[in-house]
């Protein structure tokens, strides 16, 4: 996540600025925005998930899927540059893009970060759904101890004071 914040704000931000025409293209410039923002989300939400609740946890992350996969797959059908394609000669690549050559192997870095962060945001929803259709009491909050354990807390507290 780090390698992120520090990756797409400097191939992006720092070298083409504000204006469109330092870009490739204004898909290129408004994803690079879009990856910016869910990347701050996503630090965000991985922060403060303990204390916005399970509900408000899933829609995050579904939300979170949904942006990662559209900044990945706009990176994909975009960009000319393929983790294959970064050691072709520069003549090879469409003039727009020939003079971001250089950034090749972060314009791919940084479509590989945004589909391992699908492939996660995917995995943790899969994971939320299993755990709500499982047969077992369920809690509000992630880290709260579920009834049996409370039961088994409560049970361990009488006999302690029995003794």
């Amino acid at each position: 996540m780090v390698a992120q914040v520090e990756v797409v704000p400097y191939t992006g931000f720092q070298n083409g600025g504000n204006d469109a025409g330092n870009y490739p293209g204004r898909e290129f410039k408004y994803n690079l925005g879009i990856i910016l923002f869910t990347i701050i989300l996503t630090l965000i939400v991985s922060l403060f998930h303990t204390k916005i609740g399970m509900k408000l946890t899933t829609f995050a992350v579904f939300v979170l899927a949904v942006f990662w996969g559209t900044g990945a797959g706009i990176i994909f059908q975009v960009s000319p540059f393929h983790v294959y394609s970064c050691k072709f000669d520069v003549a090879t690549f469409d003039p727009l893009w020939q003079p971001f050559y250089s950034q090749c192997s972060r314009i791919v870095a940084i479509e590989a970060f945004a589909w391992s962060e699908f492939g996660l945001m995917c995995l943790i929803l899969i994971l939320i759904m299993v755990d709500c259709v499982t047969f077992t009491i369920h809690r509000e909050d992630f880290y709260a101890p579920s009834v049996e354990e409370k039961i088994i807390i409560e049970k361990e507290k009488a006999k302690a004071g029995d003794v």
